[in-house]
């Protein structure tokens, strides 16, 4: 485990797909291919990065010599953004993790300056439960919600907050920079 291994698997959560068991990918916006380079260096990876432009979207493929039985277990007939449990990340990696996770598939609204509100969003109710048990626990949260409309757990300014502060706190070097901005009320 390192925290930006545990970013890219948080990242891979939120956006990843395998193929066959031994492909795994990450598409994101175009506009965030800048994320996939740094991922890449930081995997020492040697490829291509893909752009398909008709889909306004950049991928990074990547096959692994070592996969783990948890995550192959993902490849089957379901998507995997139904069927994922929370991982069993070190303590010490799991603002990393999260903050992975939320650069796929979390989002953060800065209202007219003064308001903020974040959300993350999972096909899993069961990983989403997870998560927000681990925000209260880890990052101070006391609030939030989940709407199953959107399948999401919703937090108002206060907690946004103290989510912001849990996944930038130890200065990391991956995270969309559109994203974290928007903390800084």
């Amino acid at each position: 485990w390192s925290r930006d291994m545990a970013y890219v698997l948080g990242l891979w959560y939120a956006d990843g797909c395998i193929y066959g068991g031994k492909m795994f990918d990450i598409t994101l916006h175009i506009k965030d291919k800048y994320i996939l380079k740094r991922v890449a260096e930081k995997l020492d990876y040697q490829g291509n990065l893909y752009d398909y432009v008709d889909r306004q979207a950049a991928r990074l493929n990547f096959s692994c010599v070592v996969i783990y039985n948890d995550i192959v277990a993902l490849g089957g007939a379901e998507r995997k953004s139904n069927i994922i449990v929370f991982p069993n990340v070190p303590k010490e990696f799991l603002a990393d993790f999260i903050r992975g996770y939320f650069d796929g598939d979390g989002c953060v609204m800065n209202i007219k300056g003064k308001r903020i509100n974040t959300a993350f969003t999972s096909g899993s109710k069961a990983f989403l439960m997870s998560l927000w048990k681990i925000l209260k626990e880890e990052a101070g949260v006391e609030g939030g919600s989940y709407d199953a409309s959107c399948l999401s757990i919703k937090f108002g300014k206060k907690d946004s907050l103290k989510i912001g502060d849990y996944m930038y706190k130890n200065n990391p070097e991956l995270f969309l920079l559109r994203k974290k901005e928007k903390f800084s009320l």
